[in-house]
């Protein structure tokens, strides 16, 4: 029985090294170049990576409140 544990034990413990070898590789992203009259990336504190890490931003931020949205109704 005790080696039945040594050798679950052993077969677990080079599962996990060898997982570890083939851990993903780091990821890389195109460089965002602000344009013209736009602030850079280092005058925001941020790096490219961080943008594409944050994803898109939400929509909802970016709607017109209801009092400017113009309304038009057939007639």
């Amino acid at each position: 029985m005790a080696i039945y544990k040594f050798l679950i034990s052993s077969v677990l413990g080079l599962a996990s090294v060898k997982a570890a070898a083939v851990a993903a590789p780091p990821k890389v992203y195109p460089e965002v170049i602000p344009g013209p009259g736009l602030p850079s990336l280092a005058e925001l504190n941020l790096t490219s990576a961080q943008l594409y890490e944050m994803g898109p931003p939400d929509a909802g931020l970016y709607t017109r409140p209801r009092a400017f949205v113009v309304e038009t109704h057939a007639h």
